[in-house]
């Protein structure tokens, strides 16, 4: 259109001077009254003037065009510097977030290493004191052994008392033991008694048994000698 545009104005700006040219009167002789110029003369210059007129406005349209295209492609150049703008942001948002989750992260694998080793130190400690205690508690029960030894061993009536004491315990001992025999013994006699009593029995079962087995047979020569009479 801008080519078109121009090769009309060239030909336009051309045109009117050569029509004016074309129009402007001859000179006439002396004394010959000159006529009145054509009216159809006047036609090129308004002609130029629309044409003018008209080109103002077309650039005037054309400028009003390109401020609009300037218009919309800024518009897009800050659309897009715009989502560009999004999205770095987003970008910047999503690294702040994981760099705080590692942060935290940190934080809580430090505060979990601390205490662990606060209780690991804690118990140690602990571990430590009741060893100490322990051994203190040994060694005082070692110490009073040992006095108590000392005192006995170095005291005549408590010598003469644990002598008597040992005695007693061996007279003690010895009785237990006498009373064993004497248990064993009691039932060792019983078990004879019990023994004696059953062969008594057994012999007098026997002897009754051969009483009445004699008898028997008594008693049968009886009736043997009665059945021989009868016959």
């Amino acid at each position: 259109q801008g080519a078109i545009l121009a090769q009309a104005e060239s030909g336009l700006r051309g045109a009117p001077f050569s029509l004016i040219g074309r129009c402007q009167p001859r000179p006439c002789p002396s004394g010959v009254a000159q006529p009145a110029p054509n009216k159809t003369c006047a036609m090129p210059g308004q002609t130029k003037l629309f044409v003018e007129n008209r080109i103002i406005r077309r650039r005037e349209q054309e400028a009003k065009e390109m401020s609009l295209r300037r218009q919309v492609t800024e518009n897009n150049l800050l659309a897009g510097h715009g989502a560009s703008a999004v999205r770095v942001e987003a970008k910047r948002r999503a690294r702040s977030e994981a760099a705080e989750r590692r942060e935290l992260f940190m934080d809580y694998t430090h505060v979990t290493a601390q205490q662990d080793k606060a209780r690991r130190m804690q118990i140690a400690a602990f571990e430590e004191h009741l060893a100490d205690e322990l051994s203190r508690r040994k060694a005082s029960q070692h110490r009073e052994e040992t006095e108590k030894r000392r005192i006995c061993d170095g005291s005549e009536e408590l010598r003469a008392l644990k002598e008597r004491l040992h005695m007693a315990k061996v007279n003690k001992e010895r009785a237990q033991q006498l009373l064993e025999i004497g248990v064993r013994d009691h039932h060792d006699r019983l078990k004879e008694h019990h023994l004696a009593e059953h062969m008594e029995n057994e012999r007098l079962q026997h002897i009754e048994l051969e009483h009445k087995l004699n008898i028997e047979k008594l008693k049968q020569r009886e009736r043997v000698k009665v059945i021989n009479q009868q016959q």
